[in-house]
């Protein structure tokens, strides 16, 4: 969402504006605040003065709170810059070590299925974890999901599945390493849950990738 350095907020429809200070990641206080002076909406409209994270345990959630407020409620939110949105300062005072902790980004990018349980270290890639079936299942019945779908492996099909059906893995370049290699594929989810594999080759593509890339 773009937006102009320079926003008006008027009262012309509601008949006050929330101004809110600082809240260093203090995520409770940003849960009385609307609690107490209700949600934003063209009745009620809000400026966030900066200063979201650092110091507090809750910088991500609170964080996110407020873009989510101004993405449902772009005309009631209004979003301004504090010293504390800045990276040199959220390096000193906890932000980054809050996203990273909360956060492990190389295992969400680089993480493969393997046929055994537990979690090992993805040796293969030397980044992320390699994780079975039983982790497959601890993650979907946490989140109240069905299926994992993921990418990131050419499958000679176009597709796998793997952990009794519970991980969909889609990779869509077909004849990824030479021609005949591969197939590539979509899934196509239906509203009643059910998946559709698409597969489809194409040819007369120049190759500049060797086997060795993942």
């Amino acid at each position: 969402m773009s937006r102009p350095n320079i926003q008006m907020a008027s009262t012309s429809i509601s008949r006050h504006i929330t101004v809110v200070g600082d809240l260093h990641g203090q995520y409770s206080d940003l849960q009385i605040i609307l609690y107490k002076n209700g949600m934003p909406d063209v009745t009620n409209p809000y400026v966030f003065n900066g200063d979201f994270v650092d110091r507090g345990r809750k910088s991500v959630e609170t964080l996110l709170t407020i873009l989510c407020l101004m993405l449902v409620r772009p005309t009631s939110v209004f979003i301004n810059r504090g010293n504390h949105e800045d990276l040199y300062v959220n390096c000193q005072y906890g932000f980054v070590k809050e996203i990273q902790k909360k956060y492990k980004y190389q295992d969400l990018l680089w993480s493969d299925p393997q046929t055994q349980s537990g979690l090992l270290m993805n040796e293969r890639r030397g980044l992320g974890c390699s994780f079975g079936p039983d982790i497959t299942n601890l993650f979907l019945n946490k989140h109240n999901l069905s299926l994992l779908i993921r990418s990131h492996e050419c499958k000679p099909e176009g597709f796998e599945w793997s952990h009794n059906k519970q991980l969909l893995t889609i990779f869509s370049a077909s004849n990824y390493y030479t021609d005949g290699s591969n197939r590539g594929a979509i899934a196509r989810i239906s509203v009643d849950g059910s998946i559709q594999i698409i597969q489809y080759v194409t040819g007369g593509q120049k190759k500049f990738k060797t086997l060795r890339q993942k």
